[in-house]
């Protein structure tokens, strides 16, 4: 599924192959919180600080798990859901500076 996001930039991580990159979403009113995700992407794709649009390539799968609860002995169950967004495209939310490609 590919989807588009208007984000700031946050903190950057360099891996041997890839760059992992904290992004932040505008709060949808004043006392919300904003949203942050990780994205991965082949290379750096700004500065701290700087808001761009995305293009993502979104993966996602849950997966069941059961344990036992120490205290009491009860087996207990949760689905823990993975999201991997990766970058196809970048671009400066304001249009004016070069476009980064970044595939995945």
């Amino acid at each position: 599924m590919q989807i588009k996001m208007t984000a700031r930039l946050s903190k950057m991580v360099k891996l041997p192959n890839s760059f992992q990159t904290l992004v932040q979403t505008p709060a949808p009113d004043q006392y919300s919180q904003p949203s942050t995700f990780k994205v991965i992407s082949d290379r750096q794709l700004g500065q701290p600080g700087d808001e761009v649009q995305l293009t993502l390539d979104l993966r996602a799968w849950v997966r069941h798990k059961q344990y036992v609860e120490k205290g009491t002995g009860l087996e207990k169950e949760f689905w823990d859901q993975q999201l991997i967004f990766s970058v196809l495209d970048c671009e400066p939310a304001n249009k004016s500076a070069p476009s980064v490609r970044a595939a995945s």
